[in-house]
């Protein structure tokens, strides 16, 4: 069997895994549901016992709560408890509600396809990146070509571009929203429409946006991207494995009462959100996987001094 085969199986059966992983853990917390609140689940947001005020609540409840839009567009409705207790419950204006989505979808494409490599690379040596290394504009073939400056200047603009994406699409339309955002982001940033539908791998692009949404998740997986890059000197196979985790701990944040206190559709839509992104990452490292299974990809070494490479051996963030 070759490289080839091998790699393509592996990612099938990461993706019939992460399949039954989400399936599994829906329906145990759909089992933990009050009656009352799982008879209104296919309709509304959720459920939450009180409203408080303030600027951390009240971001708190428009992304458990479908967002602004509706906050201001949909059916508020009572709901009881088990335990006797009442709270409120909206029910999602479809209509503004899809379209919400779409036109956040549609600006995290375009904001994702403004890729900082290219851009860097451009304004700040007259020449583009793509022309090097392994032709990808991530932050790792700038690293590489250019030095750390312009690769830290690549990687802050690709992870606020898709911050900024996430944090739109959670306060207009909730948790959801924001998380496909970033999916779009991560699309446009690979594929930017700006130029020529050539770009990064997206990885600075889901860290980002994932932040937002997730930040101890995100923190967790950054360290053990740290830690694998430290120990094997290997930034895609580092980037493949946090990748990987991504539904895991994304998963796990969301069985916290304290991070997301309500159980609602956003939650299916976060899961295979965060599958994508891992398919996703590891499918635009396929090169990578080839390289590493054939014991020749290059190894990158973040603390020597600049060097311009034309190999394509690079990990593209």
């Amino acid at each position: 069997m070759n490289n080839k085969r091998i790699a393509s199986l592996l990612l099938l059966v990461f993706m019939l895994f992460a399949v039954f992983f989400t399936v599994s853990g829906a329906e145990e917390e759909t089992k933990d549901l009050p009656e009352t609140a799982a008879e209104t689940d296919v309709t509304t947001t959720g459920e939450t016992k009180k409203e408080e005020g303030g600027f951390f609540n009240t971001f708190i409840s428009l992304r458990e709560n479908g967002g602004l839009v509706t906050r201001s567009f949909g059916e508020k409705t009572a709901v009881t408890f088990d335990d006797g207790t009442t709270g409120t419950s909206y029910r999602i204006p479809w209509a503004p509600y899809i379209l919400t989505i779409v036109l956040v979808c549609a600006f995290s494409y375009i904001m994702g396809s403004i890729n900082f490599g290219v851009l860097v690379s451009k304004k700040m040596y007259k020449d583009d990146v793509r022309n090097y290394g392994s032709g990808n504009a991530g932050m790792t073939n700038v690293l590489r070509v250019y030095g750390k400056k312009a690769a830290l200047l690549t990687f802050l603009g690709d992870v606020f571009k898709s911050m900024i994406c996430a944090l739109l699409g959670q306060i207009l339309a909730g948790n959801g929203c924001g998380y496909l955002a970033v999916v779009f982001c991560m699309i446009g940033h690979a594929f930017p429409v700006f130029y020529r539908f050539k770009g990064g791998k997206a990885v600075a692009s889901a860290f980002g946006g994932l932040f937002a949404l997730e930040p101890i998740a995100t923190v967790l997986l950054l360290l053990c991207f740290i830690i694998i890059v430290g120990f094997t000197k290997y930034v895609s196979l580092a980037s493949i494995i946090s990748a990987a985790l991504i539904p895991l701990f994304i998963n796990a944040m969301w069985r916290v009462p304290l991070f997301h206190p309500m159980y609602n559709f956003d939650y299916f839509i976060v899961i295979l959100c965060s599958v994508f992104c891992t398919c996703f990452i590891i499918w635009r490292h396929k090169s990578n996987i080839k390289r590493l299974l054939a014991g020749e990809e290059n190894k990158t070494h973040l603390f020597d001094k600049k060097k311009k490479e034309t190999d394509g051996g690079a990990s593209q963030v």
